[in-house]
C-alpha cells in the first residue's frame, strides 16, 4: 500500500506542475497580442519541450529577447503557460 501511495504522489508531482486554465488567462493578456493564430502558430509552441518552453518564457521575463517587449512573469506564471500551451 505504501508503494501505490508513493507512486501516485509522485506521478501527481509530475503533472502538477502549473494550472493550465490560468495560463490561459496569463497567455490571453501577456502572450497573445503577438502570438495569436495568425502571426505564430500555437500548436507550433506546444509541440516544443517543456523546458524550451521555460527556457524562453525566462528569457521574455528577464527582457532578453531583442525585439520582444520585457514581459515580468512569476515562476508559477510560467508554469501555468507552459501547462496552456502543452493542453493545446
Amino acid at each position: 500500500m505504501k508503494v501505490l501511495a508513493m507512486f501516485a504522489l509522485a506521478a501527481g508531482a509530475a503533472f502538477a506542475a502549473g494550472d493550465a486554465a490560468a495560463g490561459k488567462t496569463l497567455y490571453e493578456k501577456k502572450c497573445q497580442g503577438c502570438h495569436n493564430t495568425k502571426k505564430v502558430d500555437i500548436a507550433k509552441l506546444a509541440a516544443k519541450s517543456e523546458a524550451d518552453i521555460k527556457t524562453a518564457l525566462t528569457a521574455v521575463s528577464e527582457g532578453k529577447v531583442k525585439g520582444h517587449p520585457k514581459a515580468a512573469m512569476s515562476a508559477a506564471d510560467m508554469d501555468n503557460i507552459t501547462a496552456f500551451l502543452k493542453s493545446k
